[in-house]
Parts: structure tokens; C-alpha cells; sequence
């Protein structure tokens, strides 16, 4: 068996290891030294603990080492269409093996192997949290896509088992699951986003036990994950330094919020009871996609403001530095629906500080050529760059040309400048709306500056889609 690791959070010690093989389906914990270069690893870490519709609490303590050699198992979750896209493709593999719990609070740390005890940045994942995406529906962290070298990965509840709200739970619990305020008329006010919130405690609290900084933390985070950190740019703690938003300004959720409600007391004490996958099955019988409501009203679906309100105001949070915001360039290709825009994006000062947040803008016109097979007429799909910046290799290690190995080190060298400096380099000058430049990645790790305003029409939409403000349609609102 390889090296192992022991460190001590405020729940307990664990035991992690040194890996130096490749990814693959199970962990390498115990097999010997292999041709890579080590990497610390620590993998599922209870972070909380919580029943159903609970919010999460502690876990409980321990005293002997907590072996973490494996990954944990996912929330409850049906089969996502990425799923299916990625099935086949060299590298990738599902580890069902390790199963689906209710109970599946638990984080993944992963370090560089270095001389001395200098602190190095933390770069918090949480998707789908890696922030990981999913559209709230599904998404895990034990997703080979997403095993990195430098960084926290999570796992966060998702679907009804997280995001269900309802009057009945809040006659029941005292409040909403992993929301905050419920208003007058039973809408939905997510202000709390509990299982997010516990896993930056987590990081500020024990993350020096693994070599990290927990005053410098970067999150960062894809499509629905990138959706829920940029809420908590006004949560009023100090979660994060830096943001890094991939595909993150709308989201998908049910056509209506009260299509997953549930109001009598009795019910909601019934629903505690049925079978998760039971529960799971059900949900997907009324499940449909729409855009996720951004409103002002305070009792209709939605956040009281859209994170592009809070920053043209200058109001979030004092000790947000810098946040990196980017879309890949056929984002609707796979989505395929509009919405509808007002006020653009601007730089203002921090109502708090007097100083504005530095932001960075991108837009992502290559992805690995092996992705498409199978979806050609996709082009540079929602989801696409996630590989390159996880420096998932098995889907370009056999490529004559190189270029995608080019590109993954571009994106690498970009991303890890700013979770330690808080810029992304010389040549990504700040977004602002007079000068609208953003950085374009092409094939081959190339990057130039272009003007949002003046790429193609359709890059223009897909763009404009992504980082103005969206407005709910008749159809989504009723």
C-alpha cells in the first residue's frame, strides 16, 4: 500500500494517501507507487450530517482515523443526459459501484505533494458544488471528470431530496430545507443554500490541516454550480475571496415551483417516510425544464435580486476581490431555449468599500475534439471546457497534434494565477461595459482579446444570454 496521510479536522482524525497513478474506476490507495507524479488525496470526508429535508449539522465525532481511500456515494439522482453524452469515451467511467445515499455528505481533498509547510490557495469545487452543474437535478463529485490535482470537490444534495420547498416543510421544520425566509404567499426564498454554506465552514475551519490557505479561497463552479455561488456574492459570510462562474447566469428548475410543493403536515411526515429511490422515481413524473425565475418581487419564485443587480449596485460583499465570468460558444445547442435581456453588466465600485470587484470575461470557442464524437453538430457545447480544466488527458493523450494538451495547460495556468494572485494574468484585461473585452480560447491553447459587442450575432446572443440579466418568461412565472 502507498504512503498514507493523517490530518485532523474538528470532527476527528483521517487518513488519507499519495496517489501516483492515473484516474481510474477504483481508488489507487492500495496499489504501489506508479509513473505520475504524487498527489495527496483524501477522499470522502464527512463534512455534515442531515435527514431528510434537514438542514445539515456537524457530523458526528470520531477518534481513530477515518480511512479516506475512496470515493463517497452520490446524492440521490436519475441518469443526466452528460451522462449519456460522455458514455463510451476513453477515460470515462460512472463508478456506480459506489452507490446513491441520502446520507452522502462528504468532500474530496486533493494537494500537491511539496517540501516545507508554505500554505497554498484553495480552490473550492462544487458542481455540478465541485460547485458541480446538474441543473440542481443531478451531479456528483466522484465523477472521474472532476478528479483534480489542487483542490476541494463536494457533494451537495440536489433534486427533491435538496431543493424542495414547500409550506408544509416549513410548518414542519421551522423553515424550508436548504432554503432561508418562506414568504406570505409560499413562494419560494432561497436565501440559505445550507449544504453549500456548510462545506466553505468546513474549508475555513480545517483546511490548514491539509496544507491550504483558508484567507485565500477561490470557488469556482459549472452551469448550476456557477448558479449557486454567484447567489452567495451578498450571503454576509466570509465564504470565498475570488469566484469563478463557467456557464453559470441561468439554471433550470421546475416549470413551476409549486409543482413540487406539498402543504399539509401529514404529508410532509409521509414523504419523510417513502423509500429514496421510491421518492426519486416519482419526482422525475412531473419534472420539466425551464429557466430558472431571477424576479425582484420578494413573493413570487426566485432571488429578491440576480446577481448582476447586486453587482452593478456594487453590493456584495466587501472581501469579494475578483470573479471570473465565461460561456462556452454554442451554450443553447444543447439547452436550445432564450431568454430575455435588460441592463447590461458594469463595474462599479463596492457600496461597503468604495473599491469594485476586478472582473474577467471569456468565451470558450474550442473543447476536445474527442468530445464531439457523436455530436458534431453540437459545436462547443455547454459543458465542453470542464475537461480542460480538470486536465482530463485520457480524451486527448493519443492525439497527434497536441492541441488540446495546449489548450488544458492555457486554461490550468489562467485559472491557477487567479485563485493565488486574483488575476488571471497581463494579457485578460478587466471586463467593463464602455470597453467589453473578454478573452477568446481557441484551438491549440490560443487565447486573444475580443469586444463582447462586436463577435459574431450568434456568439453575440449566446454571450449576451450568459452575462446580462435574465427575466422570467409568462410561461416559466405561471
Amino acid at each position: 500500500m502507498v504512503a498514507s496521510l493523517i490530518s485532523h479536522t474538528n470532527s476527528g482524525p483521517v487518513e488519507g494517501f499519495i496517489d501516483t497513478h492515473p484516474v481510474s474506476e477504483y481508488s489507487s490507495a492500495t496499489r504501489n507507487v506508479g509513473p505520475l507524479n504524487p498527489i495527496k488525496k483524501w477522499l470522502g470526508i464527512p463534512y455534515a450530517q442531515a435527514r431528510r429535508w434537514q438542514r445539515p449539522q456537524p457530523p458526528k465525532s470520531w477518534t481513530k482515523p477515518l480511512p479516506c481511500f475512496e470515493f463517497g456515494p452520490s446524492f440521490p439522482q436519475p441518469i443526466s443526459g452528460f451522462d449519456e453524452m460522455y458514455a463510451g469515451k476513453k477515460g470515462w467511467f460512472t463508478r456506480d459501484f459506489l452507490g446513491q445515499s441520502e446520507d452522502a455528505f462528504s468532500l474530496n481533498v486533493f494537494a500537491p505533494v511539496t517540501e516545507g509547510r508554505s500554505k497554498i490557495p484553495v480552490m473550492v469545487d462544487d458542481t455540478h458544488v465541485w460547485v458541480y452543474g446538474g441543473n440542481l437535478t443531478s451531479g456528483s463529485s466522484n465523477m472521474p471528470i472532476y478528479d483534480p490535482s489542487e483542490l476541494v470537490n463536494v457533494y451537495i444534495r440536489v433534486n427533491v431530496f435538496g431543493w424542495l420547498a414547500t409550506g408544509g416543510l416549513a410548518e414542519v421544520n421551522g423553515h424550508v430545507g436548504n432554503f432561508g425566509k418562506y414568504g406570505p404567499k409560499r413562494y419560494l426564498i432561497p436565501t440559505g443554500l445550507h449544504d453549500v454554506i456548510a462545506i466553505f465552514e468546513w474549508v475555513h475551519a480545517n483546511i490548514m490541516e491539509f496544507g491550504g490557505d483558508p484567507n485565500n479561497v477561490t470557488a469556482f463552479g459549472e452551469s448550476a454550480g456557477a448558479f449557486l455561488l454567484g447567489t452567495l456574492l451578498k450571503s454576509g459570510r466570509r465564504l470565498f475571496n475570488r469566484l469563478i462562474l463557467q456557464s453559470g447566469s441561468y439554471g433550470l428548475m421546475a416549470r413551476n415551483p409549486e409543482s413540487m410543493s406539498l402543504s399539509a403536515r401529514n404529508q410532509i411526515n409521509r414523504l419523510k417516510t417513502v423509500p429514496m429511490t421510491e421518492l426519486l422515481d416519482a419526482t422525475q413524473t412531473f419534472y420539466r425544464p425551464g429557466v430558472w425565475c431571477l424576479t425582484r418581487d420578494p413573493n413570487e419564485p426566485g432571488w429578491a435580486n440576480t446577481v448582476w443587480e447586486l453587482v452593478n449596485r456594487g453590493d456584495y460583499d466587501p472581501w469579494i476581490e475578483s470573479i471570473i465570468i465565461g460561456i462556452n460558444r454554442d451554450e443553447g445547442t444543447f439547452f436550445n431555449h432564450r431568454s430575455q435581456v435588460r441592463d447590461k453588466l458594469t463595474t462599479v465600485p463596492n457600496s461597503q468599500t468604495g473599491k469594485p470587484a476586478r472582473v474577467y470575461m471569456y468565451l470558450c470557442c474550442t473543447l476536445p475534439s474527442r468530445l464531439l464524437e457523436g455530436y458534431e453538430n453540437f459545436g462547443v457545447l455547454h459543458t465542453g471546457e470542464i475537461p480542460f480544466i480538470f486536465k482530463r488527458s485520457s480524451l486527448w493523450e493519443d492525439s497527434d497534434d497536441g492541441k488540446d494538451a495546449q489548450t488544458s495547460d492555457t486554461f490550468g495556468k489562467l485559472w491557477s494565477s487567479f485563485a493565488t494572485f486574483g488575476t488571471p494574468g497581463k494579457d485578460w484585461p478587466m471586463f467593463t461595459k464602455d470597453g467589453g473585452e473578454i478573452l477568446i480560447f481557441d484551438d491549440g491553447g490560443k487565447v486573444s482579446v475580443g469586444n463582447a459587442w462586436e463577435i459574431r450575432p450568434t456568439e453575440r446572443q449566446a454571450w449576451m444570454n450568459a452575462t446580462e440579466k435574465s427575466i422570467a418568461s409568462k410561461e416559466t412565472r405561471h
